[in-house]
């Protein structure tokens, strides 16, 4: 899956750039509209990789000003994952890449629904050099008529109150572009 490397690169930002999160600003939010999706997204963040790959299949991610991120991954609905099987070895593999980096996974909470999403929420440790930053992860899974998207939201535990505005734009703003049939 090409999202691990950003999940298990993104921890190593809080030991090393040692800014403290900004708040989102969401009262005149950005728009970004590509392949299949559209969404709002804090002005304050930026979109910072937007891929296509075979078979309708598309990543994104946008990150904050500090060590957030939100991940999304298009798939179209005839072949997707569900929620715990794409979710299951994303918390797995953050423990493997990053030599002298400890990952501590303190598991999964249950499956829940809310606004039409069903999300699952996967509590981590990052330990680096005696030191232990808490992160949180939720990841959400929508269903549009032609598409399943998944979005992960990611922040370290101590920032969430700081950007949970801005996952809550993005999540209540996310649609499906479906192309006009000529």
């Amino acid at each position: 899956m090409r999202f691990n490397k950003t999940l298990i690169l993104l921890p190593l930002l809080v030991f090393s750039n040692g800014c403290s999160e900004k708040m989102a600003d969401v009262a005149q939010p950005h728009h970004h509209q590509s392949g299949a999706i559209r969404f709002d997204y804090p002005s304050n963040w930026e979109i910072s990789d937007d891929q296509f790959f075979g078979e309708g299949v598309q990543y994104l991610s946008v990150e904050s000003p500090g060590d957030s991120i939100v991940l999304f991954q298009t798939n179209p609905l005839v072949n997707a994952l569900g929620l715990e099987a794409y979710a299951q070895p994303m918390g797995a593999n953050t423990g493997d890449a990053s030599p002298g980096i400890q990952f501590v996974s303190q598991g999964f909470g249950p499956l829940t629904e809310t606004n039409g999403m069903q999300q699952i929420t996967e509590r981590f440790d990052v330990k680096l050099l005696g030191e232990t930053i808490s992160h949180t992860r939720v990841i959400y899974k929508k269903d549009f008529p032609t598409r399943r998207i998944f979005v992960t939201c990611q922040a370290p535990t101590e920032d969430l109150q700081r950007v949970q505005l801005g996952f809550d734009l993005i999540l209540r703003t996310l649609d499906e572009i479906v192309p006009s049939v000529k």
